[in-house]
C-alpha cells in the first residue's frame, strides 16, 4: 500500500464513506496534502521516519482541504500547478496536522494562523 493508500483511507475512516464524486476529489487533495507534508520534514528525512503521526496528518490536512474546497471559502483554485486560495478560516484540522509532525518538521516549529 502506497503513502497516499493510506492517508486517503484514513481520510476516509475520519470523514466517512466518500462517494465516487468526493473521492476522485479526495484523491487529489491526498496528494496535495502528502507532497505539501512532504517538503517540510527535516532534511534526510521521509513520511517512512514517522509514519503513523504523517499518515494522521495527512489524513486531517486531506479531511481541511476538502472542506475548504467544497465550502465557500476557497477563493480560487487552479488545477495546473495545485493552486488553492483560501479566505481566512479557523482550521483546526490543518493546524493539528501541521502540529503532528512539528518533530520532524524542517525547523522544528509549527506556526499555524500567524497573520502579520
Amino acid at each position: 500500500m502506497t503513502i497516499y493508500q493510506e492517508v486517503l483511507m484514513a481520510a476516509e475512516q475520519l470523514q466517512g464513506p466518500f462517494s465516487q464524486e468526493e473521492f476522485e476529489r479526495a484523491e487529489l487533495m491526498c496528494s496535495a496534502a502528502v507532497d505539501l507534508l512532504s517538503r517540510r520534514l527535516r532534511s534526510g528525512l521521509t513520511y517512512a521516519d514517522c509514519r503513523a503521526p504523517f499518515v494522521l496528518a495527512g489524513a486531517l490536512l486531506t479531511c481541511s482541504l476538502l472542506e475548504t474546497a467544497t465550502g465557500d471559502n476557497l477563493a480560487g483554485f487552479t488545477a495546473g500547478t495545485l493552486s488553492l486560495a483560501f479566505g481566512e478560516k479557523n482550521d483546526h484540522r490543518a493546524r493539528a496536522a501541521f502540529e503532528l509532525l512539528a518533530p520532524w518538521s524542517a525547523d522544528g516549529t509549527a506556526f499555524v494562523g500567524v497573520i502579520a
